[in-house]
This record gives structure tokens, sequence and C-alpha cells, in this order.
């Protein structure tokens, strides 16, 4: 796995889980999370939420927001917003999740709260050109664009914020 051989890591665990099935040497939790995690590292989305949903009665933040990316990556953002409203504590990550989701679905009232979450917790160029891009005014829009391109750090950058600024 710390070397990025996803498969073979998955090759190694189910001869682990079928040698332990009478010893029970190896807690079965951890190894199905951890089947999940590989599933979802090698883009088997289907497979990692079937692995991540045997533990959602446990209401563990982190097994939720596994299956909230699940949903995600499956391109079911209505259930990936859903799943992570029942997260206790929202992470960054899980507020980003949230403003793609909302972002797919089009619902940029909703992606901009998240944006403006986001560029609370990190003032960074891309959380900038968030709250662009799903701001409701015209004049709003083009002070987030301004001011992501005062701290754009790479020409692309400064291109993608003009592109904003010049219409």
């Amino acid at each position: 796995y710390s070397q990025g051989h996803y498969a073979e890591a998955i090759r190694i665990l189910n001869k682990i889980k079928d040698m332990d099935r009478s010893a029970q040497v190896f807690d079965s939790q951890l190894i199905n999370y951890t089947f999940g995690f590989l599933y979802f590292s090698t883009n088997q989305f289907t497979s990692a939420l079937n692995y991540f949903k045997m533990y959602e009665d446990t209401n563990d933040d982190f097994i939720i927001s596994s299956i909230a990316n699940c949903y995600y990556a499956l391109g079911k953002y209505k259930t990936a917003i859903s799943y992570s409203m029942k997260l206790k504590e929202l992470q960054y990550q899980d507020k980003e999740l949230l403003y793609s989701s909302y972002f797919e679905l089009k619902d940029y009232t909703n992606a901009n709260k998240y944006a403006l979450q986001l560029l609370d917790e990190n003032y960074s160029f891309d959380n900038l050109m968030k709250v662009q891009a799903t701001s409701a005014y015209d004049n709003t829009k083009l002070n987030y664009a301004y001011k992501a391109r005062e701290i754009a750090q790479s020409d692309e950058q400064i291109i993608y914020a003009n592109q904003a600024i010049a219409p």
C-alpha cells in the first residue's frame, strides 16, 4: 500500500482474510475498512462503498465521510450531500465535498456558502475563485477575481483570473 501498489495490496489482504477465517487474529472491521480504502484508492467506488456501508451504523464521522466521498465519485451528489450532513463536525475536506456537490448540482447559493467557509479557513487562489464562481452579483464576482489575481502564483492562475475578469 505505502508504495502505491493498491491492486497487490488488495490481493494480499484477500489472502490474509482467507487465512484468518479460523484463527481470527485480525480484526474483521480493520480488514473490511482497509478493503474499502483500497478499493476507493483504485477508483472502485461501488466496491469501496459496499465495505464502508457495513459500518454506517457506527455513526463514525470518518466512515460517514468516506461514504459521502464514494457517492460523490459515483456522481450521486445529492446522496453525498445527505451523508455529509450527518457528520457531527465538518472537516475542511467535507466542506470541499459539499461545495463541489452543490456546484455540480448548479446550486450556487449553497455552493457559495461552503466556498466562503473554505476561504475563511484557507485564504488561497483556489478558494477565492470558488467564491467568485458562485457569487450571485457581478460586483462581488469581480472583487473576488481581482483578489485571486493579486495572489496568483503562476501564469495559469493569472490567465484563469483574467478570464473571470474579462466579461
